[in-house]
């Protein structure tokens, strides 16, 4: 396959050696190590029981027949542990703190109320069988709209269920779209859904004479250093954590959640190696949950097709307690009209507590629901003028020469080309054979129907800038050595990183080591989530890698009492250049060794603004009227997120981001009952797609550079899951549209399509 760059006007093999992964050879040989693989010796394991409702008082806790137990250590309650609650941030509602141990009252059917220290998995597990919890059941509020309409607390104390709210001032819905010619309105329930990381969570906390040693799967290892830092009241040079391979993090795992601080807590209160590794269906019942929105858009405009207000209205689940959940429509709110040049744009959001898991960031966070409600309301507002949604689009993109473009609500679009990105998909996509071969399927009385859906999409990446770490030395074996405060979990840091490093030096990427993930090698590090990783980490890579050629220039001038303008660096021939000698890097690493040179150089970057990458995604569906099942048949994508470092990884991270999209679309919801039990406790119950369930994906990649950083390289990590949504659903509503059907809400499961169809008919 072959990439087409327009920054540096080449083109580039993706199966080229310099673009593979070097990180795959490992994987795919010996394995991966993960937390669960690491063995101590006098390893003791911990196990949670957990409330087996959703919303009570506690009454009694009875766990001494478990700790009679043999191979039992102890069972612990909130009242043996001496730690400072969980406080909510500042723009939350106060009275919504979170006891890592709840002593009164549970929320949510999964919190954990008693934790067992035993001698094997087998031990904890067969003592919590033995504890006795009595809970005295309350009404339950698992809805959103429940909540915000119920006298009932969730948190006594507080003013209400609603943990943060954003409401417009001055605004009135009437007059706001009197002007409007044309005004169409619909509500989309985006509901919640489970990470599914293949590796849950898992933590070993073991305690040594001079520190706290953490091994933890986790996205950020240095804010967990900083956390149990303060959760411990202890300094954090005393705390190491080191994180291996990540089997998935995805949002889930950017922070550290209460059983992983209470193993470290009660490892160091009993001065013992202690280890948790979650089940599938703790993970299921307790991991963070993503998304969570109910929405109403209302789009007016011309009839002519011309967008000029747009208003659009979210209820967010936050689950029991308030986390990112509280915080997601900031984000949503930011990206409101999407590619869109609308004059006027209002918002109205509230975060409500729900008896259900609590929400966190998942890949998007809070970016793809804004998307998915302008892109679908985009779609009606085409039907209801009898419109091309293509034409209807690239009639109200926002135009080249409108960057920097400012949104009402303060985004700042550095760059963009929405229109040549969706030109580029009706090219690629064979738009007009695909609009063909949905009408013979109509004409021809099968009993299948074609659809075709497409979406354009911005995003925001390294939404809020962050001051990140970098480093290269030149190693006395000649290789080069780096070493970054981002942490890859599958991502290919490994390979991007040495890709920059080689791009500047020569040196191979095979001869490039990245050390990560380890707080006593890397000094500080915010972690990798938002999509922010090449334009933090890979900047500050970048200018420590600068920074090191100069060093070496000014440490052979020194070396051989020349002037430092007659030593040159040549990458293509990889040696320096020296008055009549030439030095390789292999033969300055030997010098530098000889004299005690150390040739290391450090960096640190924090980017001005964020980025805003940016592209257009195309879904095909086949509709099955007898069984009401979709088939995904095409995806056909044209991303942009600025210059690409690497094309197999930026390939790599749209592919998943599709998959994780397209199922949302139509497979994947976390299901609670009317009592709070989750009904989506396993892979069994819960809808995973595999392979089977996809097309080929062809992924097509743009670059328009930004200049808000030096590599003009802007995030991608997440570009895929938040195109692909409303395409797919805007795909399956096209191929419903002949029946009256405007809007399926996902996941569009075959129950919701029969009821579509069928529903309202007699038997």
């Amino acid at each position: 396959m072959t990439v087409y760059t327009k920054s540096k006007n080449e083109q580039r093999q993706v199966g080229n050696e310099e673009f593979s992964r070097i990180e795959d050879k490992k994987i795919l040989t010996v394995g991966g190590t993960y937390v669960a693989d690491l063995e101590f010796e006098e390893t003791h394991f911990v196990h949670f029981v957990r409330s087996y409702i959703s919303h009570g008082i506690i009454k009694s806790i009875d766990v001494s027949s478990a700790r009679d137990m043999s191979g039992v250590v102890d069972v612990i309650t909130a009242n043996e542990i001496a730690l400072d609650p969980l406080v909510p941030a500042k723009i939350v509602d106060q009275a919504m703190v979170r006891e890592l141990l709840p002593k009164n009252k549970v929320r949510y059917s999964g919190e954990p109320i008693v934790v067992i220290i035993a001698k094997s998995k087998q031990e904890a597990a067969k003592a919590a069988e033995l504890v006795e919890i009595d809970i005295e059941p309350l009404n339950p509020l698992i809805n959103i709209k429940d909540s915000l309409a119920s006298n009932e607390l969730i948190f006594d104390g507080a003013k209400s269920n609603v943990a943060s709210e954003n409401l417009p001032t001055d605004f009135n819905e009437d007059d706001f779209f009197s002007d409007c010619e044309i005004v169409v309105e619909d509500s989309y329930v985006i509901p919640k859904v489970a990470p599914c990381p293949l590796e849950g969570r898992a933590i070993i906390a073991k305690p040594t004479l001079e520190n706290l040693e953490i091994y933890i799967s986790t996205q950020a290892p240095h804010s967990v250093k900083d956390t149990l830092s303060k959760m411990l009241k202890i300094d954090s040079s005393l705390i190491h954590v080191i994180a291996k391979d990540v089997g998935g993090g995805f949002g889930a795992k950017i922070g550290i959640y209460p059983e992983e601080m209470l193993v470290a807590y009660l490892a160091k209160k009993y001065n013992m190696t202690l280890k948790w590794v979650e089940t599938r269906t703790e993970s299921m019942l307790a991991l963070g949950h993503g998304r969570g929105q109910t929405q109403r858009a209302k789009l007016g405009g011309t009839r002519e097709g011309k967008f000029t207000h747009y208003y659009l209205e979210v209820l967010q689940d936050c689950g029991a307690y308030p986390l990112t959940g509280a915080f997601l429509p900031i984000f949503t709110r930011f990206m409101t009209s999407g590619t869109y040049d609308i004059k006027n744009v209002e918002y109205k959001s509230r975060s409500v507590i729900t008896n259900t898991n609590p929400v966190v960031a998942y890949r998007g966070a809070g970016r793809p629901e804004a998307t998915y409600a302008i892109e679908r309301i985009v779609d009606k507002f085409a039907r209801q003028i009898q419109v091309d949604p293509v034409e209807l689009r690239l009639l109200n993109f926002i135009k080249p020469d409108q960057f920097p473009y400012q949104t009402k609500f303060g985004a700042i679009y550095d760059t963009g080309e929405y229109e040549k990105t969706l030109r580029a998909l009706i090219e690629k996509s064979n738009l007009a054979e695909l609009v063909m071969e949905k009408s013979i399927y109509i004409n021809s009385d099968s009993r299948f129907r074609i659809g075709v859906g497409i979406s354009s999409y911005v995003e925001i990446t390294h939404g809020i800038p962050s001051l990140e770490y970098g480093s290269a030395q030149l190693n006395p074996d000649g290789n080069l050595e780096l070493r970054c405060g981002t942490f890859s979990h599958g991502q290919g840091h490994l390979t991007s990183f040495a890709n920059i490093a080689s791009e500047i030096t020569g040196i191979s990427v095979h001869n490039i080591k990245v050390i990560q993930g380890d707080t006593d090698l890397v000094p500080f590090g915010v972690g990798t989530f938002g999509s922010r990783s090449i334009q933090s980490g890979g900047v500050a890579i970048n200018r420590a890698t600068l920074n090191l050629v100069e060093k070496i220039r000014q440490f052979l001038a020194d070396y051989t009492n020349s002037s430092l303008e007659n030593v040159s660096f040549s990458k293509l021939d990889g040696y320096y250049s020296c008055g009549s000698g030439n030095y390789t890097f292999n033969h300055v690493a030997q010098l530098a060794y000889n004299a005690g040179v150390d040739l290391k150089c450090e960096a640190e970057y924090k980017a001005d603004a964020p980025t805003f990458p940016f592209g257009s995604h195309l879904a095909q569906v086949k509709v099955d009227l007898d069984t009401c099942q979709v088939t995904l048949m095409k995806v056909v994508t044209v991303d942009d997120a600025g210059n690409i470092i690497n094309p197999l990884l930026a390939m790599g991270q749209l592919h998943g981001g599709i998959a994780q999209g397209a199922s949302e679309a139509l497979f994947e919801e976390v299901i609670y009952d009317s009592d709070g039990n989750l009904m989506t406790s396993t892979l069994y119950d819960y809808g995973f797609p595999s392979a089977t369930e996809f097309p080929r994906f062809e992924v097509n990649l743009s670059e328009t550079p930004t200049p808000i950083n030096e590599l003009g390289a802007k995030g991608i990590g997440e570009s895929g899951t938040i195109g692909i949504i409303p395409a797919v659903a805007n795909a399956v509503v096209d191929a419903l549209s002949e029946f009256g059907i405007v809007n399926i809400d996902i996941p569009i499961t075959p129950v919701k399509i029969y009821n579509a169809l069928y529903g309202n008919k007699s038997s």
